[in-house]
């Protein structure tokens, strides 16, 4: 993971997924300003998907209507590992890439944030939050046990069984609001990231450019820090980019309490 203080950049990060999202007031009629939204970021991220969900409407005696409503806009770079998705009741940017300090991340998101709330006229939101996802399998001849934090490693084995897969799901309270840490633990034959089901789709429309290897073993972090409020409250975009460091410095903490020691210093390319 990137940080930006004496922690350092890991050359080697496990990191596989970094998303932001912003649940906003609903727009109903967001198509409308889909076209000026796309102009304003057309630059950077020049393709554009519009993603539709099942709608089945019932009636007595009659088979179910089946219709296809469009449910969100996905904007991505020409390369694919940046991806913007702007929905009726949310706006999220994810990547795929392993990108220098986190502070580019923000960067992009706040410049996001502040074009669409411009042309949209947002003027409220209810929750934001920070996921990363990160994939740690064994590194070089250091197994898992000398890189994840016994707090989050597998159960020892047992006579006559051997371990294939355990949870653990922690939840804090911060400064901020609340931050979750789950650690999956399981054997994998694929070289495709492993990541909650819910963002699979996600990821696949994203193309990392970081290589990935078919491992056996793979401790998942899915790290989730978040702020939520009761009712809508009101979208500042100055108050949102500190509230925006204070979730990434809460989420690199966390996983930086969650490895070991040696386990940073090798993914900084350092002897451990």
């Amino acid at each position: 993971m990137a940080t930006q203080n004496s922690a350092g950049k890991l050359k080697y990060a496990p990191l596989v997924l970094t998303l932001a999202s912003v649940q906003i007031q609903p727009v109903k009629n967001m198509e409308k300003y889909i076209p000026e939204i796309q102009d304003e970021l057309r630059d950077e991220y020049p393709e554009i998907v519009a993603r539709k969900i099942q709608k089945r409407s019932y009636s007595d005696d009659a088979p179910p209507e089946i219709t296809y409503e469009i449910d969100s806009w996905q904007l991505a770079t020409a390369k694919r590992d940046w991806v913007v998705i702007i929905g009726r009741t949310n706006i999220t940017l994810a990547t795929s890439a392993n990108y220098e300090h986190f502070s580019s991340f923000a960067e992009r998101f706040s410049n996001i944030l502040e074009k669409v709330s411009r042309i949209a006229r947002l003027k409220s939101y209810r929750r934001f939050g920070l996921r990363q996802i990160d994939n740690i399998s064994p590194f070089g001849e250091h197994g898992i046990d000398e890189l994840v934090d016994s707090r989050f490693q597998p159960p020892k084995e047992l006579d006559d069984f051997t371990s294939d897969f355990s949870q653990t799901e922690v939840h804090y309270r911060t400064e901020i609001g609340r931050l979750v840490l789950r650690a999956l633990y399981s054997y994998q034959e694929s070289a495709i990231p492993s990541v909650p089901e819910n963002l699979r789709p996600l990821l696949m429309s994203l193309l990392s450019p970081i290589e990935q290897k078919k491992v056996e073993e793979v401790v998942l972090l899915d790290i989730d820090h978040f702020v939520e409020y009761g009712e809508l409250t009101e979208l500042n975009l100055e108050n949102m980019k500190e509230q925006l460091q204070m979730l990434h410095i809460g989420a690199r903490d966390l996983f930086f309490n969650a490895v070991t020691p040696e386990a940073r210093k090798l993914w900084k390319g350092e002897e451990a």
